[in-house]
């Protein structure tokens, strides 16, 4: 029992002064001499400057060994701009000293990032800084594995293999500027959340995002899986969701981000969007790869600068002067809606689907209170640049009931446009650049309603008789049905 007892007290006396040395070795030790290092290993593998105010290396029973660095910032590509591409007010990181000792690999129990801001910028070219990192462009999907392709990323830039088991950011802000457009798009995400799940350069993980989009609160919500490949300096996404919240979103925001859209901006607005996104590639050069599905639930909707109904009534060449004829007869609260540029919209809905490069609208419908309007057609734009193209929209545009009575009152001929629900109907077309349509009815189809209403008119005015009116007019129809 003797014995038993002093070697008990030998060894509580050697794991305190194993406690003892590792506290004085990690409150002495001076990270800071590692960090020329680290951004050497940095710019070795990115290109890119890193810069770190202070290191600290401590120790905790809870969390184990903890690197803590404050003031971390990555500069920026200069061909981009001479500021910071990233930077944080600080970096926690702690390390599984186990797995470290057993394995050889870097494993980082828990990773956090607290204060982050990111500068993402697209040249006039298309090209954008983020892709930039690490090298050369994307040479698109390899037969390499991925796990290969992160061992060489490793070995090139002198750094272990690593998984962050558990990956937050909080309070991140990311910008957004977008050169392609004149004036440039600026777009901030605010209050941002990250989450990842088992970080590493050889296995997807998963994440979640929330951030505020053009609002005061998160009201982005995005969940998904992804996988980097730092050779090519590509990150490929799968299975994502993407739910916005509408309802927040400000106005005054909204129009200093897209200036391109002005004098029409949007006053207020409900609802949300969602995109599923199946599948896509980002690269040095842009998007890669895209396959994606949209829908937007907006209604109780002001846009100003803009009303739909006078821009419907103006576009109708066969009438140069329409509006200013029927404007008397509209009623008040049409009138001041005209005056003041304002449409109040009651809901709109869209379905849509983008595969490459190309955006099909499968369904778009608006309904305001004096109008509403359908379409479908697409649009395409560059991929990898994001460029929009061209428009092409087939739309048909209707007339409330209460306001068709008011046309016809004024030009007798439209009684040719007039359906059975009461309803002016005037087909027509979007086309051309997508910020700047024309809008071209279709004149064709016009003319000829046009000419049943003026026709049996005219033989109710000589026969006066309206029935013979309305055998002419049903003649008409059975003539120019389908042409």
């Amino acid at each position: 029992m003797k014995f038993l007892k002093i070697g008990l007290i030998v060894l509580l006396i050697f794991i305190a002064l194993l406690v003892a040395g590792g506290w004085i070795f990690f409150s002495t030790f001076d990270a800071n001499r590692y960090v020329p290092q680290l951004t050497q290993a940095v710019r070795v593998a990115t290109g890119r400057d890193l810069a770190i105010g202070n290191a600290r290396l401590s120790f905790s029973f809870t969390d184990g060994v903890l690197l803590q660095l404050e003031k971390v910032a990555l500069s920026d590509d200069p061909r981009f701009s001479d500021a910071y591409f990233a930077k944080a007010a600080r970096v926690v990181l702690s390390l599984d000293l186990g797995a470290f000792l057993r394995e050889k690999s870097l494993v980082i129990s828990n990773a956090s990032v607290l204060d982050p801001e990111v500068m993402l910028i697209r040249a006039k070219d298309g090209r954008v800084n983020a892709a930039a990192i690490g090298g050369g462009p994307s040479s698109g999907p390899s037969t390499v594995s991925v796990e290969a392709r992160g061992r060489e990323v490793a070995a090139k830039a002198a750094l272990p293999l690593f998984v962050i088991k558990k990956f937050q950011v909080r309070g991140a802000r990311i910008r957004y500027m977008d050169r392609s457009f004149e004036p440039a798009i600026n777009i901030s995400l605010e209050k941002g959340s990250f989450d990842v799940k088992d970080f590493s350069l050889v296995a997807p993980f998963t994440f979640d995002l929330s951030a505020a989009l053009l609002a005061g609160e998160p009201n982005l919500l995005i969940a998904g899986r992804a996988a980097v490949d730092a050779v090519t300096s590509s990150v490929n996404v799968r299975d994502v969701t993407i739910s916005l919240a509408l309802d927040n979103v400000s106005a005054a925001l909204l129009a200093d981000a897209l200036p391109m859209l002005k004098p029409v901006a949007v006053k207020q607005m409900r609802g949300k969007a969602a995109v599923e996104l199946r599948k896509a590639r980002f690269g040095a050069r842009g998007i890669e790869e895209l396959d994606a599905g949209l829908t937007v639930d907006m209604r109780d909707t002001v846009l100003t600068g803009i009303n739909l109904l006078a821009v419907g009534l103006n576009s109708i060449s066969l009438f140069p002067d329409l509006l200013n004829i029927v404007m008397p007869d509209l009623p008040e609260g049409t009138q001041a809606d005209i005056r003041r540029g304002i449409t109040a919209v009651d809901h709109l809905g869209i379905v849509g689907s983008v595969m490459g490069g190309s955006v099909t609208v499968q369904k778009m419908e608006l309904d305001a209170r004096d109008l509403s309007v359908s379409a479908q057609g697409g649009f395409g734009f560059q991929l990898q640049s994001m460029a929009p193209g061209d428009l092409d929209l087939k739309a048909a545009f209707f007339i409330a009931p209460k306001l068709t009575d008011v046309l016809v009152g004024k030009v007798p001929e439209f009684s040719g446009l007039k359906q059975e629900d009461g309803r002016v109907y005037i087909p027509f077309t979007l086309s051309g650049p997508m910020l700047k349509p024309k809008v071209l009815p279709d004149l064709d189809y016009l003319a000829k309603r046009l000419l049943i209403g003026q026709g049996g008119r005219e033989i109710q005015r000589v026969l006066k008789d309206p029935a013979v009116g309305k055998a002419v007019g049903e003649l008409f129809n059975s003539i120019f049905k389908g042409k």
